[in-house]
């Protein structure tokens, strides 16, 4: 499942108040992927959801995401970097769990 940091979630509910919109669509970017295979990824502010997006809510933001991106995201963390004038995502795999 994919998880969002507490910035994330924030930065995301922030953009789409800002533009008066109901959620944000995260689209798994056709670039190479970036640091540590985790794939690029595309933020836009969307009035609504597509007709086969899936419709997240995490900690009040509404993220849309069609079937693909939801199963390249699956073991990743989306994180934002909110030091800038605009806040800047990242994704990173999830850490595996330690064994016991």
């Amino acid at each position: 499942m994919l998880g969002i940091t507490y910035d994330a979630a924030g930065a995301l509910r922030e953009l789409a108040e800002r533009e008066q919109a109901e959620g944000v669509r995260l689209h798994a970017g056709t670039r190479r992927f970036a640091r540590d295979g985790a794939p690029s990824i595309q933020v836009e502010v969307a009035p609504w959801p597509g007709a086969e997006d899936i419709v997240l809510e995490v900690a009040g933001a509404r993220l849309y995401l069609d079937g693909e991106t939801l199963k390249t995201l699956d073991d990743k963390v989306l994180d934002a970097d909110l030091t800038g004038a605009e806040p800047r995502f990242a994704v990173f795999r999830q850490a595996e769990p330690a064994p016991v």
